[in-house]
């Protein structure tokens, strides 16, 4: 009957066979393999992690860090996390971190306590500890505000009211602006190589929506002289060819 019933609902008739088999596809696996990623690099562990990161979420205790990796990394991305604690020196991978890798995260002092303090109840804590005092926590937020200061390119969102899925939408459109860019600066290094003007054609256009960034070759497979995106090389390679036809005639 409840089959039936979803099946009516979203107009599919049902495959009638118990655990059917979930249709494993590339896409599958680089989530899971993300997820993995987010779960082994969280809260700080395996710092060498970090430069294998898509993106590196960096944020005092209670930024949400946690939860926007794990969604992040079900889209596809490589997520890592950092927390800040005062008095503990920040890995050194995070300072040799490419600049458009960086994430911070900040909140506001009155919801940050609220949060805090609720984890303290939870925990059977004592409501005066330090975690959860004004001075304490406006201490680690300037702390917090000074390494972002520290790094000026870093993407550092406010995250006081805003959903998980909010400002993960904001961050996917971020890279998605960021992979763009990569992809038009390749297609006009090609077809600048190729003596052709660059085609204005979007990476949307060519690949459809995308949930995270697709990885682009191997550096080190690249030969110079050569385009180093397929796509990319196939786009200004055309527009050589029609290059190639006007000059003949």
């Amino acid at each position: 009957q409840l089959i039936h019933k979803v099946a009516g609902y979203v107009a599919a008739q049902p495959l009638n066979q118990p655990t059917a088999p979930m249709p494993l596809s590339e896409e599958y696996f680089r989530r899971v393999e993300a997820i993995e990623f987010a779960v082994k690099s969280d809260d700080g562990k395996e710092p060498r992690n970090l430069r294998r990161a898509d993106l590196v979420l960096v944020g005092v205790s209670r930024t949400s860090k946690t939860p926007l990796s794990t969604y992040l990394a079900g889209r596809g991305l490589r997520v890592a996390n950092v927390p800040l604690v005062l008095g503990v020196p920040t890995p050194p991978e995070l300072d040799d971190l490419p600049a458009e890798k960086g994430g911070g995260r900040t909140i506001g002092i009155d919801q940050l306590l609220e949060i805090r303090r609720a984890r303290l109840v939870q925990l059977g804590m004592p409501a005066d500890a330090s975690y959860g005092l004004r001075d304490h926590v406006r201490t680690e937020l300037e702390y917090a505000e000074s390494i972002f200061a520290a790094h000026p390119s870093w993407m550092v969102l406010y995250v006081s009211g805003r959903a998980i899925e909010e400002t993960a939408t904001i961050i996917l459109e971020a890279v998605k602006d960021r992979e763009e860019k990569k992809y038009q600066a390749e297609v006009a290094l090609c077809a600048f190589r190729a003596g052709a003007p660059a085609p204005r054609t979007s990476r949307s256009a060519c690949r459809g929506p995308a949930t995270a960034p697709r990885r682009s070759p191997a550096a080190a497979g690249r030969v110079p002289g050569r385009c180093s995106s397929r796509r990319a090389s196939r786009t200004w390679g055309r527009a050589g060819r029609g290059a190639g036809r006007r000059s003949r005639r």
